[in-house]
């Protein structure tokens, strides 16, 4: 039963992925995920519920991966630590199998119709905030909140619009940018 619901999740994942969630529906899930519609309801009462988990588990594995790389570096290289987050993300948006950001996509498709989402996709945006927000206390920059919102949008402005920026000159042109602004707001704050 737990592999079956285990299947349930990851197939939904890869579909949402490689579509829309409003153009995926429960029959289409089912089928692909060879469990039988009653199986999906018992783990599922609602498609709601399914993204829900399918969300739960993305955010517990981008989490996993992030602080895997992080918890490789010198405890004090926090500007290191932020240039991981920044890195891992470039990855994930060059990968081949990146067709969007799922958090991005339910807050734009479907957060009017099931609003009890926004939780769960908050919750994976305050994780990620916190922990930059964190490193850069830790490098003592004036504005730490600021600082953490403009690195976030730039790294949601990738997401974005990763079709038209295809070239990953620009990432790295997007680092020495953040990598400036850190550096020049740690000089405000001495």
């Amino acid at each position: 039963e737990v592999n079956k619901k285990q299947d349930i999740i990851l197939t939904a994942i890869k579909l949402f992925n490689a579509n829309s969630f409003s153009s995926i529906g429960v029959d289409q899930i089912v089928h692909d995920s060879g469990v039988a519609k009653m199986t999906f309801y018992k783990h599922f009462p609602s498609k709601e519920k399914l993204i829900a988990s399918c969300l739960l588990i993305k955010s517990s594995e981008i989490r996993d991966a992030i602080l895997y790389e992080i918890n490789l570096k010198d405890e004090f290289d926090y500007l290191g630590k932020i240039k991981i987050i920044y890195d891992w993300h470039i990855r994930w948006i060059y990968s081949n199998n990146y067709n969007g950001c799922l958090f991005q996509k339910a807050t734009i498709e479907i957060l009017n119709k099931y609003p009890a989402l926004s939780k769960t996709i908050t919750d994976h945006k305050n994780w990620l905030r916190k922990l930059i927000e964190e490193f850069l206390i830790g490098l003592h920059v004036d504005q730490p909140k600021i600082l953490t919102d403009i690195f976030l949008n730039v790294i949601d402005g990738l997401m974005i619009n990763v079709r038209n920026y295809s070239d990953m000159c620009k990432s790295k042109q997007s680092w020495s940018y953040i990598k400036k602004l850190i550096l020049a707001s740690r000089m405000l704050n001495i």
